[in-house]
Order: C-alpha cells, then sequence, then structure tokens
C-alpha cells in the first residue's frame, strides 16, 4: 500500500497506493467537508491537479444522506471526482459540537445541528458510513480529548477511542479501502505514546495524529511533532495535525505520511516532505484556517507547487 522511497531525517518521500489512484507524497489535500471544495468544482481542482480530497462522514450523513449516495453509486460518482478521497468519521464532531452531544461507551448521541434530530453514531455505524460513501480512507471513530484535561481525563479518553478503534477495525468489510487509526492522549506523551502501540498492534493501514488543535499550546503541539514515529515504523502510513501559518496563507493544514488525515500547517521543508496538507477554505467554521487576501483556487495552486516541489527535493 505504501512504498517508501526515501528518507532525510525524519522527511520521508513515499507513494501511497489507494482504490481511485496513487498519491506521491507528501500531498496536498483540499477539504470538501460535505462532498465539494468551496468555491470550485471538480473540474478547477483536476486543473489544479489535486490529488486528493477530503469529506466529512458526520455532515454528509446528515445531507445528503446516505440512501441518496448509495442511489449514486457512492459518493466519487454523486460529485463528479475520480481521484481519492479521505473522510474522517465524525470524531471531530465530538469535540466540536460537544453542548449537542452525550457520550457512551456505546458510541456518540447527537442533536443534529440542522433539525435536532438525535442519532447514534457508534464505530460500526462510522465505518458503514463510510464505506458506503466509498472513501479510499476512512478514519475511525474517536473521542477527540478536549483541552485543558487532566491526566486521568485524557487516559480515559484515550482508552476509550482505543475500544472504538478495536471495534472499527472489526468491523472493516471492504479490503480495496484502506482504515486508519487515530492516536490520541492529549499533551501526555506517555499516553500517546501507549495509544500508538495499541493502534500498531491492530494493523490498520494508517495512523493519524489526532487531538491536536484543539486550544493546547504551539510549543505542545511542537513536541508531538518532533516525535519520531510514535511507535510507528517508517514503512507506515502517517497522518498529523499540525497548525502553524504558511507563507501564503493565515494558516493551513498539514497531515504527515503516517495516515492521512489534516493538519494545519507546514513547519519546515524538512517536516513537509512526509506530510499530507490540507487547507480550508471554511473560515467561518474554523477561524484559524483562515485565507484572508488569497482566493481558493489561488491558495491551491500555490500550494500544490510548494507541495511538488518538496516531492523533487
Amino acid at each position: 500500500m505504501f512504498d517508501l522511497m526515501a528518507r532525510d531525517g525524519k522527511a520521508r518521500r513515499g507513494r501511497l497506493h489507494l482504490k481511485h489512484g496513487i498519491l506521491e507524497t507528501p500531498v496536498f489535500m483540499p477539504v470538501g467537508t460535505v462532498g465539494s471544495v468551496k468555491t470550485l468544482v471538480p473540474r478547477d481542482l483536476l486543473e489544479l491537479n489535486a490529488s486528493i480530497i477530503l469529506g466529512n462522514t458526520y455532515h454528509l450523513f446528515l445531507r445528503p444522506g446516505l440512501e441518496v449516495i448509495r442511489h449514486f453509486g457512492g459518493l466519487h460518482r454523486f460529485i463528479g471526482w475520480d481521484r481519492p478521497m479521505l473522510t474522517d468519521s465524525g470524531g471531530f464532531q465530538i469535540f466540536s459540537l460537544a453542548k449537542n452531544t452525550k457520550l457512551t461507551e456505546e458510541g456518540a448521541l447527537f442533536s443534529s445541528h440542522i433539525d435536532g434530530t438525535r442519532f447514534m453514531l457508534t464505530p460500526e455505524l462510522a465505518v458503514h458510513i463510510q464505506e458506503t460513501l466509498g472513501s479510499d480512507i476512512h478514519m475511525t471513530l474517536d473521542e477527540c480529548t478536549r483541552y485543558p484535561a487532566s491526566v486521568e481525563e485524557a487516559r480515559l479518553s484515550m482508552q476509550r477511542s482505543m475500544r472504538w478503534a478495536e471495534r472499527a477495525r472489526k468491523s472493516k468489510s471492504l479490503a480495496d479501502l484502506a482504515q486508519f487509526g487515530i492516536v490520541q492522549g492529549g499533551v501526555y506523551p506517555e499516553l500517546r505514546q501507549l495509544s500508538a502501540q495499541e493502534l500498531v498492534a491492530m494493523n490498520f493501514e494508517g495512523y493519524a495524529i489526532g487531538g491536536l488543535s484543539v486550544g493546547e499550546s504551539r510549543e505542545d503541539m511542537a513536541r508531538f511533532c518532533r516525535k519520531k514515529n510514535l511507535a510507528t515504523s517508517w514503512a507506515s502510513v502517517r497522518h498529523w495535525i499540525l497548525l502553524k501559518p504558511l507563507p501564503w496563507a493565515s494558516t493551513c493544514s498539514i497531515a504527515s505520511c503516517p495516515p492521512v488525515t489534516a493538519a494545519t500547517a507546514i513547519c519546515s521543508p524538512q517536516q513537509a516532505r512526509s506530510a499530507f496538507v490540507t487547507v480550508s477554505t471554511n473560515s467561518m467554521t474554523h477561524p484559524w484556517m483562515s485565507i484572508a487576501r488569497a482566493t481558493p483556487a489561488k491558495l491551491f495552486q500555490e500550494a500544490i507547487s510548494v507541495i511538488s516541489s518538496l516531492q523533487g527535493s
């Protein structure tokens, strides 16, 4: 699935084989929360040579819903996109929509932000939704640990995420789609190390470094970005969530080459060479991802140019 082609310190150059195509890493990943990248159509993304986009399980489940997606034969056909796609699990919405959510061991009981309808999102349902969408890479449902959290609070949260990850792994039914486990543990290195070890034992196709950009300091976030591999091997796919301004945008997202989740910024060319990069145009929802003074098309074009130069360096 993942070919490690070169290393330079902590930087990695790789190739990720997915159902809908091959990704050259590092790779730029525009955010299309509800299946579309705001202000752009698929043709625009193709012309910009975007090779993967990101969608959101929670939002797509609510609207347009699984029946509509199933009728059209999956999300790719529904939106007219024939390249790889990654979807998150809805775990971040447990954090961002906490006022509308009740956590239990079974899953997350949501009240829809659209009409108040209540529904239970379980690890098994998150897998079913993403397999119905046809996501080349889908994430396990996890609890995005709030900040601040005590060691004990972070431990209990991480352990729940690990139990959910095991349930999600057992529920996976489509061999041609990749599933990534998500490392949690708050700002406590020993908990994150333990989380990574448990996920590696479950043998996921990739591993995401989650639970960052939730209010912790950039110093804390940088500590985990510098962690060598959190128990994952050099040959595994990794995804990081970071936050730091890029030269051409207020803020941006980067996900390193283990799993492929979103992060929030490039720290250096060395770190960027082994990362997935995600830029969100949804500055209304995520002000820290604002792209003031740059149109999405121009931003994406410059981002892809930067990443392409890193791939060749």
